[in-house]
């Protein structure tokens, strides 16, 4: 088998059937046999039984169901244990990829045999480009600058914006250390020989130790230009915040611990530092979010429900921020997601209704 396509669903049921359906209509440009391994993540709600529902006549579409809620790294790798492809893509619930992107991922790696991994550029809800598709290291460098902001006052800067690997363009191939988890394809040769994805990562930093892990092996990390939807954050909604910011910090703990040097300067002298800054970065987080919760809700911007096609039209037509609830109507992912980036400057919410695809 040459692709297996693995998605984590927690209590996310409804983007986790977008999401793989727009991987079906992906797979009809792949040459060669593949499959789509859908694991529920101990959801605890009607999640089984929407996806069993809605891909009982897909034979390409397994359906496991974990009945713990081990974290997101534990979940993949207890579905790539039931996969057969030669290659691996892990994907994101909250994602939709384009007719084009897998084809093309897929010949990428097959010319590229010095590829570890490769992951595209992420355009949020507004089509606007996600930053963390393209990272460095966490160095301390690069984390200082990232969390002071200091990397706002020089964006294409290599020296001040390393985090996000500002000084690449986002407009062309580049290899780059880090990719991010909600899209990364790679050969189960390289997944195996690294180890797989580290399951003391509960969620959050378990793309970033992968991709460290495969350049240290000797591989190197390729950014594609070609787009991919990512309702970010969307999953997360679903689950317990609190939760998921401790996971965060603790997560940026476990990649600091794991990987710093044994020299006495790392272990006397910045050791102490980061844990103390992540430490700080934590307390700073939780009183943002308190902050957040005690302001008045922003009031729902104006909606409108139209077709992809009728957008083409005049995607100026709307005033900026209007949420729009757009129907496929036969249209295809790619031209929805190069419309979704000429639209960035507007910032419309796009909720995408695929459900007319496969019918």
């Amino acid at each position: 088998m040459l692709l297996s396509v693995i998605l984590v669903n927690y209590k996310v049921p409804q983007l986790t059937i977008e999401a793989v359906r727009s991987v079906l209509a992906s797979l009809r440009r792949v040459d060669g046999e593949s499959e789509i391994i859908v694991l529920d993540n101990a959801s605890g709600d009607d999640s089984m039984d929407r996806l069993r529902t809605a891909f009982a006549a897909e034979p390409r579409v397994k359906i496991l169901e974990s009945p713990t809620n081990g974290g997101f790294a534990r979940g993949n790798n207890m579905a790539i244990v039931e996969a057969r492809g030669d290659y691996l893509l892990l994907l994101n619930p909250d994602t939709l990829v384009g007719e084009s992107t897998l084809a093309d991922c897929l010949t990428f790696l097959r010319s590229h045999p010095d590829a570890g991994a490769v992951g595209p550029r992420l355009i949020n809800q507004s089509g606007a480009t996600h930053p963390e598709c393209k990272r460095g290291v966490p160095t301390l460098w690069n984390s200082f600058c990232r969390f002071t902001r200091l990397y706002r006052l020089a964006p294409h800067s290599a020296c001040f914006n390393g985090y996000y690997q500002g000084h690449l363009s986002p407009d062309a191939v580049q290899q780059v250390p880090v990719l991010t988890g909600a899209f990364l394809m790679l050969r189960r040769t390289i997944y195996e020989e690294v180890g797989g994805l580290d399951e003391r990562y509960f969620m959050y930093g378990e793309d970033i130790d992968l991709c460290y892990t495969i350049e240290r092996a000797g591989y190197h990390n390729y950014y594609l230009p070609t787009p991919v939807l990512h309702y970010k954050g969307e999953s997360e909604l679903a689950a317990d915040r609190v939760r998921y910011e401790e996971s965060f910090y603790g997560a940026m703990r476990l990649f600091y611990l794991k990987h710093q040097g044994e020299s006495w300067w790392s272990r006397y002298v910045t050791t102490p530092l980061v844990l103390a800054a992540i430490n700080l970065q934590r307390r700073l987080a939780q009183g943002r979010r308190q902050r957040k919760a005690e302001k008045f809700a922003i009031p729902a911007p104006h909606t409108v429900s139209l077709t992809l096609a009728e957008l083409e039209a005049d995607i100026d037509a709307f005033p900026e921020g209007t949420r729009l609830e757009l129907a496929m109507a036969g249209a295809s992912y790619d031209n929805l997601l190069k419309t979704m980036e000429r639209c960035a400057e507007r910032r419309y919410l796009f909720i995408v209704n695929s459900s007319d695809k496969l019918s």
